[in-house]
């Protein structure tokens, strides 16, 4: 049974040594790595790429009243303290803010169940004395780590989230404006606060029951990091279990964030394996669920033959459909001559070459092209383990 076709950082590596060596430029596997990883983010950049889309949810919550407050503006425990009596804070305050003595201020930290701090711009100026009534609502809620952009509602008979408005609209909103008829009526994206390189979503309207929404976003690709050329990428030997999806290392240096990156398994204890197309084309490719330990790690799926002593190669997976990898690497050259600084004429080759083989990848990716085909099948990514194994006796 045939596996699905994934490529890898450690492929985009070789194809960039094959390209340098064609044109006599030469370079050091750091040079390879930038014109990958520049060519990573430039291909996502320029188009909206359909298999980079995910779902997303939000669990709109509840605001709270039960309770009440004393502030402590400096001198205290900690300073710009605010404390609760009779409830506790929510696990996630600092992305919550409290309404009390006609002021809304916005929770900075929380420091145990019944303490936070305020922010130091939107706080008190003095005081408070205990018995002081509140309201507490949430109205930042971080988005995924990978989010680019936000798609269309999942719901759009029952637009949970109300009219979009603009970050500078939403701050005085919250600062002047305080609604608690039980639903959110603007909302805007914007990047979370002290949280570098994340963005948010920020509501108005405090919502008296919790609501869950679901979305469609726009994501970036998984980040590249294991290229598969550092020593412990392929350090020592495996041992791997026909029926079993454990890996046993030996002197092997497993890393701690090595989950979800590609393992390669080879046929001999001498070299490490490359793509099918490579010297030591690999026996089996599978997902790292787990690492376990330097010398041990889990996979997404069983082994199909047991191979002890082996060479292995450990790599992240390029993030692309496999109908766009042609195109990639043609980014992934346009690139790499600029790096080098290839001759001029030779740079304006490599970057008609993308140019043109991004064209034909859009049409791949475009849902008007697919339309044409009636009845045609669509797509799915599914975990290697799932597409089932090719041996390198069926090469």
């Amino acid at each position: 049974m045939s596996t699905v076709e994934l490529y890898t950082y450690a492929d985009a590596m070789d194809a960039l040594t094959e390209f340098g060596r064609a044109y006599g430029a030469g370079s050091a596997d750091q040079t390879r790595r930038l014109a990958v990883t520049q060519a990573y983010r430039r291909f996502v950049r320029d188009f909206p790429w359909r298999y980079l889309r995910a779902r997303g949810r939000i669990k709109l919550e509840a605001y709270q009243t039960t309770g009440t407050l004393e502030y402590d503006h400096t001198g205290g425990t900690y300073e710009r303290q605010l404390t609760l009596t009779g409830a506790t804070w929510p696990s996630d305050a600092e992305n919550w803010a409290v309404r009390f003595d006609e002021l809304i201020c916005d929770i900075d930290q929380r420091k145990s169940d019944t303490v936070v701090t305020l922010d130091a711009v939107t706080c008190p100026t003095g005081d408070i004395a205990a018995g002081e009534t509140y309201t507490c609502f949430k109205w930042r809620y971080p988005l995924p780590s990978d989010f680019i952009s936000m798609g269309k509602p999942m719901e759009e008979s029952d637009w949970l989230l109300g009219t979009e408005t603009s970050y500078d609209m939403m701050m005085r909103l919250h600062r002047y404006e305080f609604e608690t008829g039980g639903d959110v009526y603007y909302y805007c994206i914007a990047p979370a606060q002290d949280l570098y390189g994340s963005m948010a979503l920020y509501t108005h309207g405090v919502v008296s029951a919790a609501q869950t929404y679901d979305y469609v976003y726009r994501r970036r690709p998984r980040q590249l990091k294991y290229d598969g050329k550092a020593t412990n990428d392929s350090a020592g030997t495996i041992a791997v279990t026909a029926g079993a999806a454990t890996v046993t290392g030996t002197s092997t240096a497993f890393a701690s964030d090595v989950a979800g990156s590609i393992i390669r398994i080879g046929t001999d204890g001498t070299n490490v394996p490359t793509a099918w197309t490579g010297m030591y084309p690999y026996a089996e490719q599978r997902s790292i669920l787990s690492r376990t330990s330097a010398l041990a790690l889990t996979l997404d799926g069983n082994i199909v033959t047991t191979r002890s002593g082996v060479k292995y190669q450990i790599s992240d997976p390029i993030d692309i459909d496999v109908n766009a990898y042609d195109a990639f690497l043609d980014c992934c050259r346009a690139e790499y001559a600029k790096l080098t600084r290839m001759k001029t004429w030779d740079i304006q080759a490599c970057e008609t070459a993308y140019q043109q083989s991004l064209a034909s990848a859009k049409n791949t990716d475009s849902p008007s092209t697919r339309r044409r085909f009636v009845g045609g099948r669509r797509s799915v990514h599914r975990r290697v383990a799932d597409q089932g194994t090719v041996t390198i006796e069926e090469l």
